[in-house]
Formats: structure tokens, sequence, C-alpha cells
């Protein structure tokens, strides 16, 4: 496993690149789980599922869905606090299916540009910011490339302006994001089904519209697989 961390001055910006393989954390890491063609758990559908995030992320204290645009992307505002440090994001969770043409499935991160509070931006208002300083996120992306169903390999990028200018609580942030959250991701799945993370997606579930994306990248996930033991 490799982390990569670095903080510049001039400008003032943080770069976080991780590599590993989801067994350096924990021995499964099922991707996705369906019974019958219900959802009943996996890794993607909780940690797409930011809304739940208060429950397990780390120094996550609230969140807020602002706007499902479409059956793969989700608008949230998420409010974080590390030691006497508050900060918020309006950030756009994005699920990209590439397993039919390079095996590989993508989270991407953006969130809404600075300065924008009351404003329309991706369709929804940008709500005002309420914590002592509002995040950016220029670029992200969580990269999967499974080699079975429950395991593969993990690339993490992320880079934006440091706007808390804090070096210990940067350093503390990203660490412990790039450690420990794929094993509480992993305590959370016994306890999906029937859970409120479960009830987001079934019928009348404020993230239901997701479903549909989910089966499918499921059934590529399944075919890309299969095609590596031929």
């Amino acid at each position: 496993m490799g982390i990569f961390l670095k903080l510049t001055t001039k400008p003032s910006k943080y770069f976080v690149k991780m590599d590993c393989m989801y067994s350096d954390f924990v021995p499964s890491f099922p991707f996705f789980a369906f019974e019958e063609g219900r959802l009943v758990g996996g890794a993607m559908p909780i940690f797409i599922n930011c809304l739940r995030w208060p429950s397990w992320y780390p120094f996550c204290k609230q969140a807020e869905v602002l706007g499902v645009l479409s059956e793969t992307q989700v608008v949230y505002q998420i409010t974080f606090k590390i030691g006497f440090i508050t900060a918020d994001v309006v950030m756009l969770v994005a699920m990209v299916d590439r397993l039919l043409e390079d095996g590989t499935y993508l989270t991407v991160l953006a969130s809404a540009p600075p300065g924008i509070d009351g404003q329309q931006w991706l369709g929804i208002t940008v709500p005002p910011c309420k914590t002592m300083v509002r995040e950016v996120v220029d670029a992200a992306v969580l990269k999967c490339k499974p080699d079975r169903l429950d395991g593969g390999q993990l690339t993490f990028y992320i880079e934006g302006p440091e706007e808390i200018g804090i070096e210990w609580v940067a350093k503390l942030y990203w660490k412990t994001c790039c450690t420990k959250v794929v094993p509480l991701i992993a305590k959370q799945l016994p306890h999906f089904r029937g859970s409120d993370a479960d009830r987001d997606y079934q019928e009348g579930g404020v993230l239901r519209r997701l479903l549909p994306a989910m089966v499918r990248i499921e059934a590529n996930m399944r075919t890309y697989i299969a095609s590596l033991q031929r």
C-alpha cells in the first residue's frame, strides 16, 4: 500500500494519492450484493450514500441530499469537524462504469466552485456555508479495478485548495481516511440489510433512483470478472 500526501503553500493546495489492494485492509470486500434483484448490501452502495456518512465516516458530523441529478449522480452537503475546526463541502458524487471498456469502476467527486452560495450549480441551489470553512475539491476519483467480486485494486486521487491552512489538520484527516475508510465500510456490510442506508435505496427512498445503475454496474462487473477466468 502506498499513500502520498503533498501540501503546497504557493498556491496553498493539497494533493493526495493512494494505491493499494483491498486485501491490504480486509480479506473480503464485496462491491455489490443483490438477492433476487434486491439490493442487500455492498461496499459501493455504502460509500456513495454520503447521507449516512455521519454514522461511520471519520470526522463527518452531518450530511444532506441536495439533489439526485440522474441514476448515477447525487449532490450532497457534508459537514466535518476535526478538533475545533468545522468545514463543509457541497459535493457531486458520480458513478462511472468502465468495466466493459478497461475493467474499472470509478466514483468521481467534484465540489461546487467557491463563492456561489445561493446560486444555481448543476440545477441545485448552493446552500450558505454555516461552518468555519467551505472546502473545494478540484478533482477527485476513486478507481476500483476488481479481480474478483469481493476484491481487487484501489486507486484514490484528490486535489484542491487547502482552505484550512493548518498542516496537522490536513495530515490527520487524509491519513485517517486513507487507512480507515475501507475497514470501516467492511464493518458496515453485515448491518446493511434493514438499515437506514438500505431504506434509502428501496421504494420511496431518497436514493432509489440510483438503483438501476447499480444493477447494471454489478452485472457488468460479473461479466468482466468472468472474462478474466477464460
